[in-house]
């Protein structure tokens, strides 16, 4: 029998060991801003930049992707823009590790004698390579990721010396009459590296930053929502009979979580997902996981739980009850701690399925599937999304595949595993007291 092999998505980008690979990336309205960002800066007279982003958002491969925009192997962004780079650039791709910044640019230019290692020796190499290239009609792109991991080494590390070099390779590059470009990428702003120095090497380090102009990179989650969408883009789904009604439901109940993408268009590329669940998966990663890197692994991924196997026969959609499921199994270590900002709230939906298994006789599946839901809208959804009766009942039927799911609900309320707040509108689990405590403050 043969055995199929599949292209994933690397939810590991290095871009010195990917430089010359296959690139499967998509720009977002948020990188393409970032994009012409840097377009205008560097047209101005700004060529020194550094992307600040949390974790897993996507700034090496937006560096590769960069790369083959540049030199018109892939037109990622200035197809999309109406402003673009008009030169293109010879790449010196460095990833930062923990370690002088000096040594590896010597190493990179071939330095080997000790002696010769000075910062007005490194700079000259630099220069005499960008006048090499320039004759080809080429710019000088420096990209270096990772760049926390040298100003963390240079802030113990002879800091003097080593902020110098970065001073002066910053006055080299924003010559605006050369075209050089340096791009560096960190998790944190720049001066978040400086805390353990003395004041005066304090003020130094904010000398140095103010000569790289800072560019937020940050996704917001409405961008990986997107991404998702692009990625999946419907993914050959057929689809349901009931897509029409869930998207209703979604959209006159207020409890889709994000600010952008409610719309028909977006809810049939992100199928076999149901809008609700996709929203809250996309939250949920960018909460507990890695961002872009955690939401391109879950995609592209054909591990168990994942969408690329879902078969779910009960089930039209991948819902929340598969959400729930597939956090849990990928995420249990964190989601059991205290550390998880929503310990209480998992705690709850886990003790609340005990109940369940230890109360019902019948549907115990199904009533599961409810407390699920339940418990991911009380951590995702927004105060004014209404989670009545009918919301419920509706979502369990047409998303869930529970035909019975009143009768489900009638019993979970009367064994009081669920509790319907009127005051808000909202169904949450119910912890404790038998005590009605919002009939009490009423």
């Amino acid at each position: 029998m043969s055995t199929i092999v599949k292209s994933y998505y690397n939810p590991s980008v290095n871009i010195e060991r990917d430089f010359n690979k296959s690139l499967s990336y998509l720009p977002t309205p948020n990188t393409e801003l970032v994009y012409r960002e840097l377009v205008n800066q560097y047209y101005r007279g700004t060529h020194a930049f550094t992307l600040v982003g949390a974790y897993g958002t996507g700034k090496s491969s937006f560096l590769l992707a960069l790369e083959r925009d540049f030199n018109k192997k892939e037109l990622y962004f200035s197809l999309s823009s109406n402003v673009k780079f008009n030169d293109s650039f010879e790449i010196l791709p460095i990833v930062g590790n923990y370690e002088s910044i000096i040594e590896v640019f010597a190493d990179r230019f071939i330095i080997k004698d000790e002696n010769k290692i000075s910062v007005s020796n490194i700079l000259r190499k630099v220069q005499a390579y960008y006048k090499k290239i320039s004759k080809k009609g080429k710019g000088l792109a420096i990209f270096i990721d990772e760049f926390g991991k040298l100003l963390e080494y240079a802030s113990y590390n002879n800091p003097e010396s080593e902020l110098y070099f970065i001073q002066q390779l910053a006055e080299l590059v924003n010559n605006s009459d050369e075209n050089i470009l340096l791009i560096t990428t960190l998790h944190q702003g720049f001066n978040s590296y400086s805390r353990d120095l003395t004041k005066s090497q304090q003020q130094e380090w904010d000398k140095v930053r103010g000569r790289f102009s800072e560019v937020n990179f940050n996704e917001p989650v409405e961008q990986l929502l997107f991404l998702a969408g692009q990625k999946l883009k419907g993914n050959n789904y057929p689809t349901p009979p009931s897509f029409r009604r869930v998207f209703n439901l979604v959209e006159d109940s207020k409890t889709f979580p994000l600010k952008d993408y409610l719309d028909i268009y977006t809810a049939k590329r992100l199928l076999p997902f149901d809008l609700l669940s996709a929203a809250i998966l996309t939250l949920a990663l960018q909460r507990y996981g890695q961002n872009q890197r955690s939401l391109f692994s879950f995609i592209d991924s054909n591990s168990y739980l994942s969408i690329e196997n879902f078969n779910d026969k009960s089930a039209q959609y991948y819902n929340l009850t598969h959400v729930y499921d597939y956090l849990l199994f990928n995420y249990y270590s964190h989601l059991s701690t205290k550390y998880n900002p929503d310990y209480v709230q998992w705690a709850a939906i886990k003790n609340s399925i005990e109940r369940v298994e230890g109360i019902f006789e019948q549907s115990i599946i199904q009533a599961c599937s409810i407390v699920k839901t339940i418990g991911l809208l009380q951590i995702f959804t927004h105060k004014a999304g209404k989670i009545d009766k009918a919301f419920l009942s509706e979502y369990s039927k047409l998303s869930l595949g529970i035909d019975n799911a009143d009768e489900i609900i009638l019993r979970l309320e009367q064994h009081k595993i669920i509790l319907y707040s009127s005051y808000n509108q909202k169904y949450r689990l119910f912890e404790g007291t038998d005590i009605n405590i919002e009939l009490a403050i009423d």
